[in-house]
């Protein structure tokens, strides 16, 4: 993708599984990153017989199943009366996701496990945690930063879209770290 847009060298800012991409990336091909900032992520994500039942529940019953566990994942209580507005607006967009799609992401960070290979990663990293996030926890967060020698951890006080509960503290983490 980076070849067909003509560019050499990028940051690179992925959220949970965009982490995970943003893991492979530096591990895999950190001549094409100057810095990379990992959001509410984790070396490995959940666990597999989770993930294997989020599969079948969605695969039998659609993604409306799950959507009201999904926000309080997502977002703090206060956050989702707070700006019920922008909370309803993520859930038309999480619901017009087609089955297939998310289920195949799903299967990708069941499998996806940097654990072994995260070490290996010397790029300049930014760590973004959320301090009530259940499913990429700070524990997880600062083994990340523990493993990647040039990182620095960032903890916000959100659950799992850290972007989104705090959009302009966000934003102020990745102009400091990126300028």
């Amino acid at each position: 993708m980076l070849d067909e847009q003509g560019h050499q060298k990028v940051h690179f800012c992925g959220l949970s599984m965009g982490g995970q991409i943003g893991q492979w990336l530096g591990i895999h091909h950190p001549d094409r990153i100057h810095k990379l900032v990992l959001s509410n992520t984790a070396a490995k994500i959940g666990r597999e017989n989770r993930w294997n039942a989020r599969i079948r529940l969605i695969n039998q019953k659609g993604l409306g199943v799950i959507w009201e566990g999904t926000q309080k994942v997502w977002f703090r209580d206060e956050f989702i009366q707070k700006d019920q507005e922008r909370v309803l607006s993520i859930k038309e967009m999480f619901l017009s996701h087609k089955r297939e799609g998310y289920i195949a992401c799903c299967a990708a960070v069941r499998d996806a496990d940097f654990r072994e290979e995260i070490s290996q990663i010397q790029l300049p990293t930014l760590i973004i945690a959320g301090e009530e996030d259940t499913s990429t926890t700070i524990a997880e967060a600062e083994y990340m930063a523990g493993q990647i020698s040039n990182s620095q951890l960032s903890v916000l006080p959100a659950r799992h879209i850290s972007c989104v509960e705090h959009p302009q503290t966000f934003a102020n983490n990745l102009i400091n770290f990126l300028t």
